[in-house]
């Protein structure tokens, strides 16, 4: 299963990939960088609900529960500022 899925999109994953590494190295260095700076283990879905005008929905969870404060903060500066209206 595994080799299929990389023989049909293979130079995607691979883009996906180099992507994402790109981007942690990138964010992992924030916090040394910007004082004051704090990075969350937060894990996200967005759901797509097909209807206006409440289409999309986000569910945020902080994996750590120190971090739920940190969490409830940053939902708190997304409000209203998403392209995705959520």
């Amino acid at each position: 299963m595994c080799w299929a899925i990389l023989a049909g999109d293979k130079h995607q994953l691979a883009e996906g990939l180099v992507v994402e590494i790109a981007f942690d190295q990138i964010i992992e260095d924030v916090p040394a960088r910007l004082e004051g700076a704090t990075l969350l283990d937060v894990d996200t879905a967005i759901l797509d609900k097909k209807r206006r005008p409440d289409r999309w929905h986000a569910f945020a969870r902080a994996r750590l529960r120190a971090q739920a404060l940190g969490l409830g903060h940053y939902l708190q500066a997304r409000e209203g500022v998403s392209r995705f209206g959520w």
